[in-house]
Order: C-alpha cells, then structure tokens, then sequence
C-alpha cells in the first residue's frame, strides 16, 4: 500500500504520522516481537532526527505537526514491498503497533539500536549495505548507523 502524502502535506499531523508509521510497523513486522517493532520505530524515529538535524537544519520547526510531517515523509520513501491487506479494526497486533508508532511519534521510545538510521531484514542485501557499518541485529532485522536512508528534499 502506497500512501501519497507528498513532501508538504499542511494537514498532516501526529495521527497521520502515528498512522502511517504503525501501518508500516504492522506491515513489515506484525509476526515478530514487540521489541523488533519496537526497532523498526526507533530507527525511524532516528532517521527523522537526523533529518532535522541534518537536512532541514538548527534552525527547522521542533513543533508536534513538523515531526509528524518529517515521520511521512520518511516513511512514504521506504521501499515497501507488495501492500499487504489493511489490518482488521480490531486487530491486536495492530493497537499495538499504533501504540509503538505514537511513543515513537513524541520522540519517547527507547532505542534498542544504537542509534540505527537503516535497516534490512535478513536475507536481503541492499546496495547501500556494503558501504555501511551494521550497528545491531534484532529479530530478523540487522541495523546500520551512518548516513541517512533518504535522500529527502527540504520542506
């Protein structure tokens, strides 16, 4: 499932972002543990702040509705591979992927990773991985520090 939500999107908030990125979490690990959702969060969580920091600058927003709109962004470049079915409205493992998906939105989550700005699951091998220096393995997912995932446009 591919979500457009463009680079600056001004209605974009938290719940988009929450959304967005506890679809993805369901998505790419809903048969894994909380602690590797809980990965794949603070990596994008960390991908954001390097965004922030790097990207748009010192000067850039710190406001709810600006993380929210760095969260989309990120996460509408990930490579997502064939859209799986929407989860059902009352699907478990998906309230707690939003759950995930919010601590990480309002920047509390912790970060199993060290710090991990990519990722991959095992198995794979992206271009980008032989250049890389791998920080940690969770699950079926080895993390990278280092440069950002995206090459993402200022807003």
């Amino acid at each position: 499932m591919s979500i457009d939500h463009g680079p600056c999107r001004p209605a974009a908030g938290i719940a988009d972002a929450t959304f967005l990125l506890a679809l993805f979490l369901w998505e790419q690990a809903r048969s894994e543990s909380v602690r590797v959702r809980e990965a794949l969060a603070a990596a994008v969580a960390n991908q954001v702040r390097a965004w922030q920091t790097e990207s748009v600058g010192a000067g850039a927003s710190k406001d709810a509705s600006a993380r929210a709109l760095l969260f989309i962004a990120c996460l509408d470049r990930e490579e997502r591979g064939a859209a799986a079915p929407p989860p059902p409205a009352a699907d478990p493992v998906f309230a707690a992927c939003r759950r995930i998906a919010q601590r990480a939105v309002n920047g509390a989550i912790c970060d199993p990773t060290g710090g991990a700005t990519r990722f991959h699951r095992l198995g794979r091998r992206p271009a980008w991985a032989a250049s890389g220096e791998s920080a940690s393995l969770i699950g079926p997912f080895l993390f990278y520090r280092g440069e950002t995932l995206f090459p993402i446009r200022k807003l």
